[in-house]
């Protein structure tokens, strides 16, 4: 289970910083200070979650993708794909508001709050959760991050997937149906953005490239750095909404009280 850690109280420039939340607000018994309250309501209500996709597995026998299939089973997707759940909006916001990842050599600690507890799951815990099975290397997502670059070139990359590399912002259009397809996949549901789906981003193009040529990636190490980097206002939208549902449950929090959505996506 994760390690959960009760809040301390400290004082700054002599007043307490664990100043508790107006209780006129119908979600203040999910917030333990008016300071967590105060950044939600400023910077992360406002933002929508990003609607989750799941996966249908006779999708594939339908239209004849079996090679797409192959590229999500080598990579060990296929079962955190295929989960269906319902999903939290306010209490998604209000776990990004506290979100915290801290990365340690080959593992890293994920925590956020809610009301006075403190949650924290290691990566361990995490790929359990979502039944990512497999600690490959660390491809991270972003333009600030030291991305994992060993055998890689963006050269062999446009020329697997079709790409001039003179293009500035290739799009969608320029891949197969089965590439295009996994471009889904990745935009929409293994890294999600709010915008944007068509371009084909540098990103996009290395992630691709390493799953094609079936070079495991650590999943549990890429979604957690998308979170971190999604966390600030700059991103329109908060992601991975099925799989914070995941958390919620395995850290048992009461869902009885939170605003459900049903998942309304099958792809």
């Amino acid at each position: 289970m994760p390690r959960v850690k009760r809040p301390t109280k400290k004082s700054r420039g002599g007043s307490s910083s664990m100043e508790p939340p107006p209780q006129d607000h119908p979600l203040t018994h999910w917030f333990y200070n008016k300071e967590d309250f105060d950044l939600y309501l400023s910077d992360f209500a406002p933002r929508k979650v990003v609607p989750p996709r799941y996966l249908e597995l006779n999708f594939f026998d339908q239209h004849h993708y079996r090679n797409l299939l192959g590229i999500l089973v080598r990579q060990n997707l296929v079962n955190c794909l295929k989960i269906k759940d319902s999903y939290y909006s306010d209490l998604i916001a209000i776990a990004y508001t506290t979100l915290d990842v801290e990365f340690e050599e080959d593992d890293s600690v994920f925590s956020f709050k809610i009301g006075k507890n403190t949650y924290a799951l290691e990566s361990s815990e995490l790929s359990a959760i979502w039944s990512l099975n497999y600690n490959g290397e660390k491809v991270e997502s972003g333009h600030t991050s030291e991305v994992f670059r060993r055998n890689y070139s963006k050269e062999n990359a446009c020329t697997m997937f079709n790409i001039s590399i003179g293009i500035p912002k290739p799009t969608v259009g320029l891949l197969n149906v089965e590439h295009r397809l996994l471009h889904y996949f990745l935009t929409y549901v293994l890294v999600p953005r709010s915008r944007n789906h068509g371009l084909i981003l540098d990103e996009d193009l290395e992630i691709m490239w390493r799953m094609v040529n079936g070079q495991q990636i650590n999943w549990v190490h890429l979604i957690v750095t998308h979170m971190r980097r999604t966390k600030p206002g700059n991103s329109k939208g908060l992601p991975y909404a099925i799989l914070w549902t995941a958390i919620f449950k395995y850290v048992g929090i009461d869902l009885s009280q939170a605003d459900k959505k049903r998942l309304g996506y099958n792809h």
